[in-house]
Order: C-alpha cells, then sequence, then structure tokens
C-alpha cells in the first residue's frame, strides 16, 4: 500500500515539474520576443 502512494505521489510531482517546466518556457518566450535584438 505504501509503494501505491509513493507512486501516486511521485507522479503527481512529475506532472507539477513539466507544468511548471511549460509555464518557464513561455516566460523565457515572452522575455525574448519583448528583448529587441541587436543587429
Amino acid at each position: 500500500m505504501l509503494s501505491l502512494q509513493g507512486n501516486a505521489y511521485l507522479r503527481a510531482q512529475n506532472n507539477n515539474i513539466i507544468k511548471y517546466m511549460f509555464i518557464f518556457n513561455d516566460l523565457l518566450t515572452n522575455v525574448y520576443k519583448r528583448t529587441p535584438i541587436a543587429e
């Protein structure tokens, strides 16, 4: 039973990490688009 709870917890943590990676990626993309490219 403990291992099942542990697996569910790890899966939830994995989903959170992926979600935060997407949010962080969006933030980086917005900053990059806002920054004028020096020629």
